[in-house]
């Protein structure tokens, strides 16, 4: 007698989805998260945390979370992350850190 996998399967996925917060079942980012990205670029609405400087009046809900923590005035601009590797490092290539630009403003519990 043969016994199908797949009710199984299908109560496991169940079980995981209802186990995962909301948000994650939406699949979207929290603005400012930090995720990492295979190939040349970040995916729109995210930009490369390579500490560039990015315009408060532009951006000012990101600004209200990172504030001055990696650079800027504090008062035209402010500087995202740097995480890119140091020149000598072994990280493979093609993967880049990038950091969410728009999204859901993460609220404290």
């Amino acid at each position: 007698m043969r016994v199908s996998a797949y009710p199984m399967a299908a109560a496991l996925a169940a079980a995981a989805v209802a186990a995962s917060p909301a948000h994650a079942q939406q699949n979207r980012k929290y603005l400012g998260e930090i995720f990492i990205m295979p190939g040349s670029y970040c995916p729109q609405g995210a930009t490369e945390a390579d500490g560039k400087l990015l315009p408060i009046a532009t951006f000012q809900a990101l600004y209200t979370i990172l504030g001055t923590s990696y650079g800027g005035d504090g008062a035209t601009n402010f500087a995202v992350p740097d995480l890119r590797p140091p020149r000598d490092s072994s990280r493979p290539s093609g993967l880049r850190y990038c950091i969410a630009l728009v999204g859901d403003y993460p609220v404290r519990s």
